[in-house]
């Protein structure tokens, strides 16, 4: 069985939150052979020198690493709040990061996974910055300086975001159909998976003729949802349940 979150944002100051992924952890997870974890496994990542002095992140990939141990298969994909996450963090989680989207073979089933964000073009502002953020060129480049010049910058992009957010229609927040479709015809999958806008759900669309199937995984600030692929269905259930 292969089991997909997203979005759990996880930080020292949500412990409601953190408490419910630990127990994931323990739990379901341990019953699966696969997980992936499709996006913003913490709320802010402000690159892989933060596992130095970060007990509470320390705490977090060694829970993973745990799991890695066990035998389950634990790989990632970064989202827009943690795209700093890098092969430090990896090693010490026992996680393989891929390179998103990418079409994973889950069973005998080609499946497209993605964080999401880059299904939301309707919002022209946001997906700029995401181009500046996600060039080559600024991790490495950002990664340079002191720690606590990263978090000033985090501050200020929060802050730009959340004052862009609240003067946006929530629809251009959301995926744009056009860019679904686009997806679905270039990696050639009918099943997709993401999180991201934070609406979870499961969405039908038609693409070249063919019915295509569409997942949205849960925000787990407002529930613990998660996914399980197995007998080549895909089930979605509520954690704790």
């Amino acid at each position: 069985m292969t089991l997909f979150i997203s979005d759990l944002h996880l930080s020292a100051a949500d412990p409601e939150t953190d408490a419910r992924f630990r127990a994931f952890v323990r739990g379901p997870a341990r019953k699966c052979t696969q997980l992936y974890i499709l996006g913003d496994l913490f709320h802010q990542w402000l690159g892989d020198s933060q596992l130095a002095g970060d007990e509470y992140a320390l705490g977090i990939a060694r829970d993973i690493r745990s799991l890695s141990a066990s035998g389950c298969v634990v790989k990632m994909i970064v989202g827009n709040r943690d795209f700093m996450l890098g092969e430090t963090f990896a090693k010490a989680a026992g996680v393989q990061v891929l390179e998103g989207p990418c079409v994973e073979i889950i069973g005998r089933t080609p499946v497209l996974l993605l964080h999401g964000d880059e299904l939301c073009t309707d919002d022209v502002a946001y997906q700029r910055a995401r181009r500046v953020l996600r060039h080559p060129l600024f991790k490495p480049g950002v990664s340079l300086l002191p720690f606590s010049a990263r978090a000033a910058i985090a501050r200020s992009l929060k802050r730009r975001s959340n004052d862009h957010k609240s003067r946006q229609p929530m629809a251009i927040m959301d995926v744009a159909e056009c860019a679904v479709l686009a997806a679905f015809s270039r990696f050639e999958t009918r099943i997709m998976i993401h999180g991201h806008t934070h609406r979870p759900g499961t969405h039908t669309h038609t693409v070249n003729g063919k019915t295509c199937t569409r997942h949205v995984l849960d925000d787990w600030q407002f529930g613990s949802g998660y996914s399980a692929f197995r007998d080549d269905e895909i089930a979605h259930y509520d954690w704790p349940i």
